[in-house]
């Protein structure tokens, strides 16, 4: 079997930032198929298709993830029908995933089957697509340690002041349904718990259940559900010592 992913650890500095305010185009001449699939997904999908903006890598190491922006509707366009895009490739999408580690406990989270990447399968909860609300247009830089605190609210219900301590540790690379990675360990206040009936009944548009999983029972959980867990989650964890994988 070819390799899922690529994981690397970063470095104190890491920093993510985009080559400039320009946003990456396609070639010219297939914007009218680009257009013809997204009439076509907005027919199926309705109100719930938006044209946003994803952050595409360029260069990545372990000291910086440089990119351009590039509108949604390209990478939708990509993933239905790729040979548009051999002569100018898209750029690989870059994300934040989050791992709520405390003491104790890890989270994971079921996705909905109405994502478009990984639907109905688990992960480490929060995660998210790198979005402009958290780039600087004058220093070129993103704050991904804001961006990884606003998915955790928004899709785990916790806010920052429930976090003691955010934590990047390394870059992944997922190979299964590409994109780039960058991983945070984000210690929470709540106990095991606490945790356990705070997310008991939480559900929301990206999860439909979250399980917490203590520390001692989490090898027993991975090497069960190993099928459903999405890549990058496995990676996460093997690189903080968590687990082991064949």
């Amino acid at each position: 079997m070819s390799k899922q992913y690529d994981i690397r650890p970063i470095s104190s500095d890491f920093t993510l930032r985009a080559t400039s305010n320009e946003r990456w185009q396609p070639s010219h001449d297939i914007e009218k198929y680009i257009d013809g699939i997204w009439e076509n997904e907005k027919d199926i999908r309705g109100d719930h298709l938006f044209n946003g903006e994803l952050f595409g890598v360029i260069h990545a190491d372990e000291n910086e993830i440089s990119g351009q922006w590039f509108e949604y509707r390209y990478y939708l366009a990509a993933r239905k029908q790729p040979d548009l895009f051999l002569d100018n490739p898209l750029p690989i999408p870059a994300g934040v995933s989050g791992v709520l580690y405390h003491d104790d406990y890890v989270v994971f989270a079921k996705r909905s089957d109405k994502v478009m990447c990984y639907p109905n399968q688990l992960e480490l909860a929060p995660s998210g697509a790198i979005d402009p609300s958290c780039f600087d247009k004058k220093t070129l830089l993103l704050d991904y340690r804001k961006l990884i605190l606003k998915e955790l609210e928004e899709e785990v219900a916790i806010s920052a002041d429930q976090i003691i301590q955010v934590i990047p540790y390394a870059i992944g690379r997922d190979h299964c349904d590409p994109s780039y990675e960058v991983c945070l360990q984000l210690k929470p206040i709540m106990s095991y718990g606490q945790m356990q009936n705070f997310v008991s009944t939480l559900t929301n548009q990206e999860y439909t259940e979250f399980h917490v999983i203590a520390l001692n029972e989490l090898q027993k959980y991975i090497d069960r559900n190993i099928e459903q867990i999405i890549p990058i989650s496995q990676a996460m964890l093997q690189q903080l010592g968590l687990i082991t994988l064949d």
